[in-house]
């Protein structure tokens, strides 16, 4: 990507008992941890809450690694009432930046877990792609 070389995770689907439970979510967050640490890594960009909270451990341990968290949809009740999720996310909150893909996404991270996010659109032609009624 621009001569930047990239390297990417792919977690998988998950189903709602995993989401529920979290140990597939954990696994992926110590990989990309695991994979990250020894390398020469600029900037760490999570998607998910797991992977962002083992990239702000790894700004932590790593000074001048950047740490970016997009946040795709609404944080849910079951990510703010369970205790492993809790945890992950107050790890999560700690990366450089958190972004959202919209205001509406951002307002609600910010109500729902005091979360601030800048929003950065995802360059999807509103004109053409609308929601519906």
């Amino acid at each position: 990507m621009l001569g930047v070389p990239v390297r990417g995770f792919a977690r998988g689907p998950l189903d709602a008992r995993q989401r529920l439970a979290s140990r597939a979510q954990v696994r992926f967050g110590l990989r990309c941890l695991a994979d990250v640490l020894p390398r020469r890594v600029d900037v760490w960009h999570a998607g998910s809450l797991y992977d962002a909270a083992a990239a702000a451990v790894a700004g932590a341990v790593r000074p001048g690694l950047r740490t970016v968290l997009t946040v795709h949809g609404p944080l849910e009740g079951p990510v703010l009432d369970r205790t492993p999720h809790r945890q992950a996310l107050k790890l999560a909150t700690r990366v450089d930046r958190v972004v959202c893909v919209s205001a509406p996404a951002a307002e609600q991270a910010h109500r729902a877990a005091g979360v601030r996010a800048s929003v950065v659109p995802p360059g999807v032609d509103t004109a053409a792609f609308t929601p519906g009624g």
